[in-house]
């Protein structure tokens, strides 16, 4: 039975001084606290001969993600070089980008975003579309597309991926079953930190996941 692992990675803190939603606006770079973080996660995967050996590495096209993707990239493609193996090269999927948030641009709990404004408190309650953003459901189809679409049917394979805490969320609840219902109060997506799901290349089905958080010390 032929393999097709999966590191889904988090991209690391984000310099947002103004603590605003950024949902997918422009810029928003990582923090040095979410460089240093980064760098941890690519140490750590570098330690790992199937992540090591990766055929691909593929990003979100948003900065914060392509940046996370590409420090964690340069880490491997050191001890690659070591290997003789082929320099891994960013590239972008938008399906992976973040789920997308009607508070965008705001900050959490004030004006537009106010718990206290009546309009907002449908959008608040409302946890299992959710009522602020993107639906999981959509979510789901569009995680789940690229996953399948990279699933090597022919050979064991490892792909890196870098995407955001909402995206990996949703798609280890669906390949999982292991929260029910989707509640964000129980996300478990730190910042940098690496969901590996290992699927069954013929069926598509997942055999096993797991989770790690080598960052987990840096703040």
């Amino acid at each position: 039975m032929s393999k097709t692992v999966f590191y889904f990675i988090r991209h690391g803190q984000v310099a947002n001084s103004q603590k605003v939603i950024y949902e997918r606006l422009r810029g928003f770079p990582l923090s040095l606290t979410g460089m240093r973080q980064v760098r941890e996660t690519g140490r750590f995967l570098s330690s790992i001969d199937e992540a090591l050996t990766a055929s691909a590495i593929y990003a979100s096209p948003l900065e914060r993600t392509v940046q996370t993707a590409e420090l964690i990239a340069e880490i491997l493609n050191e001890r690659r070089s070591l290997a003789i193996l082929p320099k891994l090269r960013v590239r972008t999927d938008t399906r992976l980008i973040e789920a997308a948030n009607s508070f965008r641009g705001c900050r959490m709990g004030y004006g537009s975003a106010s718990f206290l404004r009546p309009a907002n408190w449908k959008k608040f309650l409302d946890l299992k579309t959710p009522g602020w953003g993107e639906d999981y459901i959509k979510i789901e189809n569009r995680m789940l597309s690229f996953l399948h679409s990279k699933i090597n049917p022919l050979k064991d394979d490892t792909v890196l991926v870098v995407s955001h805490q909402s995206p990996i969320w949703v798609l280890r609840h669906f390949l999982t079953k292991s929260s029910a219902p989707l509640n964000p109060l129980m996300r478990k997506v730190s910042l940098a930190s690496v969901s590996k799901f290992c699927m069954d290349s013929a069926t598509g089905k997942l055999i096993s996941a797991s989770y790690f958080n080598p960052a987990g010390k840096i703040r």
